[in-house]
């Protein structure tokens, strides 16, 4: 436990998780403020329909401008963390004091839970927003009402596929040896996934990273098994790479 809690301290008290949270407040502003302002000048404001302010934040969150950001936003906080121990040295110290597998697992556990949590916590300061500047009121978004619970269930599809794109980062710098591939990997992932799945696979959109976070052929569920199953590969792979380097100190 002082181990995981070592790392966590590490990586949410670093100036790159506050750098990311703003990052992810910046990005989620400017993707979506296009969108709420045509969905307000075409639909406009009622008494009677879910919360604007819900359904605003949640058109941030699900941006094409945000969505294609966040495989490299979410790597930011601390994805690199193992590269830049294994190239400094500084885990010749370290591991006998921790042990091989408690660092192992506290490094997985929290490169995956520091991406999640800096998009999370982007993403709440980015609801605070629109709650001051849409006061409660209702919003016809023309297709259903948005719910609170809604809102929770898009915001766990954004925060799994944050922690699974920083966990990606996390594999290829660590396979690679190289702390800038953290950041390019991720997004070169997301692309081809995207592409082939789009021009080849079009039916299977359980590899469309669009999908998890914004599911339009997907039913809820399946989204969020399908990026859950994404976290799950992404950490075991992680901990295989990890493993094998620990083994060259």
């Amino acid at each position: 436990m002082r181990v995981l809690l070592t790392e966590l301290k590490r990586a949410v008290c670093g100036w790159k998780f506050a750098m990311t949270v703003g990052a992810v407040v910046v990005v989620a502003l400017i993707g979506g403020w296009g969108s709420i302002l045509a969905m307000i000048r075409i639909s406009g404001i009622t008494e009677s329909f879910g919360e604007l302010s819900i359904r605003a934040a949640t058109i941030f969150m699900q941006s094409d401008v945000f969505l294609l950001a966040l495989p490299v936003l979410c790597t930011i906080p601390y994805a690199d963390s193992f590269v830049e121990d294994f190239q400094s040295r500084f885990l010749r110290q370290y591991l006998p004091l921790a042990g091989r597998r408690r660092y192992l697992f506290s490094k997985a556990a929290i490169v995956a839970l520091a991406g999640g949590l800096a998009v999370f916590t982007g993403h709440a300061i980015v609801l605070g927003i629109c709650m001051a500047l849409f006061p409660p009121m209702g919003i016809e978004t023309g297709m259903y009402v948005f719910t609170y619970e809604e809102y929770a269930i898009a915001m766990s599809l954004v925060v799994l596929s944050a922690m699974a794109w920083a966990l990606v980062g996390g594999i290829a710098g660590a396979a690679l040896k190289n702390k800038y591939m953290v950041y390019v990997i991720p997004f070169i992932v997301y692309y081809v996934l995207g592409f082939f799945q789009g021009r080849y696979f079009r039916s299977a959109y359980i590899f469309s990273p669009r999908e998890w976070i914004r599911p339009a052929n997907l039913d809820l569920s399946t989204a969020f098994i399908s990026v859950a199953v994404a976290v799950a590969v992404a950490f075991t792979i992680y901990c295989l790479v990890v493993r094998r380097r620990l083994y060259e100190i």
